[in-house]
């Protein structure tokens, strides 16, 4: 089942007054959708973000929410809300939410634009008083954000489940990153979904010249270990020597990243390296020639990834190695800018990047280089603005 894109009116002007909240529980400096909104609706709205990090980016009013660690006790509490079916009293009673709660509540916007599900309700709560309107962008399927996990499973399932169709209804407007998750949405909880890809920023680039007895891969992103990352450094020992591979890590998780760094220690063909800003993520991999993603798909959210790296490898005008995970490899194959492997293991990936030649990475950066123009976040941005301009011209889904 498909699911069904919203279409809305073509608007062609709105008070240029308007204001926005750009709400996302993360630190905004590193998150790359939510900096992409802001970017997007500051020349136009009066736009203020609020979240862990300031955004860094001129001309919008930025509201800092602390990160509240909950205690002991506490954290003893909110699991027993959570597994008595407390699911209001655990959501109000977040320490996040309470700190973000004293902050914001009386405050007044003409549009909230909650990021992730955490915030919908928080948001729906600032919207009461207003004929604020709320657009939620989810950025995961939240019911099944780490079903690999026993303990979101046994915790936090069912929470999600009633966050979705208690909240959700209430929204004005959704988006979220890729088909796949859209129709999961509308399956499951019969919202309508649009669609806003992670497309990174267009970088006018040149696919960079290979060197034919060195290789080099490039793997960046965040160090979970639900990834499975040590995947990548033990397919290194199944590759020719013409190949390398170093992986840009940011260290979230300290016990993790000193296993992939010991892992790494024993191959001469593998390098961790620290992990650049945000907006030198690009630049940083044109030095590389294979942008390398094995995502493993035991969770739901990462058989259906579609993530910011895939669209960053592109603009880089790498050539991109996956595996079959359906929204990537979409990508990957309808544009000709790389090669998925058949299945899910490294046996298969490994025999195809072997059989790689320097004029089949050659072509499929050239592929990247026709892609990136159109696989950017300027395409996007019509469409994402389109959205925001009939929310406050009193429009909904």
């Amino acid at each position: 089942m498909n699911p069904q894109i919203l279409e809305f009116p073509a608007i062609l002007s709105t008070n240029p007054k308007s204001t926005v909240l750009v709400l996302s529980f993360s630190p905004l400096h590193r998150d790359p959708r939510v900096q992409r909104q802001i970017l997007f609706l500051k020349n136009e709205f009066e736009v203020t973000a609020a979240g862990y990090t300031n955004p860094k980016i001129e001309g919008i009013d930025f509201i800092k929410m602390p990160i509240w660690n909950a205690g002991l006790w506490e954290k003893g509490f909110q699991a027993i809300r959570l597994k008595t079916g407390k699911f209001e009293s655990y959501y109000w009673k977040h320490p996040s939410i309470k700190k973000a709660h004293a902050l914001l509540i009386g405050k007044h916007w003409d549009l909230i634009i909650a990021n992730d599900l955490f915030s919908l309700p928080f948001a729906i709560e600032l919207a009461k008083p207003y004929d604020t309107k709320i657009l939620v962008d989810a950025h995961e399927y939240e019911p099944l954000h780490f079903d690999d996990n026993w303990r979101f499973n046994f915790f936090k399932k069912k929470f999600w489940e009633y966050i979705a169709s208690e909240y959700l209804p209430q929204a004005d407007a959704m988006t979220t990153v890729c088909e796949g998750i859209a129709t999961k949405y509308n399956q499951q909880f019969g919202i309508s979904c649009s669609v806003i890809n992670n497309a990174t920023h267009f970088h006018s680039l040149e696919p960079t010249t290979i060197d034919a007895h060195c290789i080099r891969m490039i793997h960046h992103g965040i160090c979970n270990p639900s990834r499975r990352l040590e995947n990548m450094i033990e397919l290194m020992e199944r590759l020719d020597r013409r190949f390398s591979l170093d992986m840009m890590l940011v260290p979230d998780n300290r016990r993790y990243h000193k296993k992939l760094v010991s892992m790494a220690d024993s191959l001469p063909s593998v390098i961790i390296r620290e992990p650049v800003q945000m907006e030198d993520i690009v630049p940083t991999l044109t030095d590389y020639d294979i942008g390398l993603f094995l995502l493993s798909p035991k969770a739901f959210n990462y058989r259906m990834a579609l993530p910011n790296k895939l669209f960053e490898f592109i603009q880089a005008r790498l050539a991109v190695v996956v595996w079959p995970s359906p929204e990537m490899a979409k990508i990957v194959n309808q544009y000709g800018v790389g090669i998925v492997s058949e299945e899910f293991n490294l046996h298969s990936v490994a025999a195809s990047l072997n059989k790689l030649t320097i004029a089949d990475i050659q072509l499929f950066k050239k592929q990247s280089h026709a892609a990136a123009p159109i696989l950017c976040a300027e395409q996007n941005k019509d469409q994402f603005l389109r959205i925001v301009r009939s929310l406050l011209n009193g429009n909904r889904r």
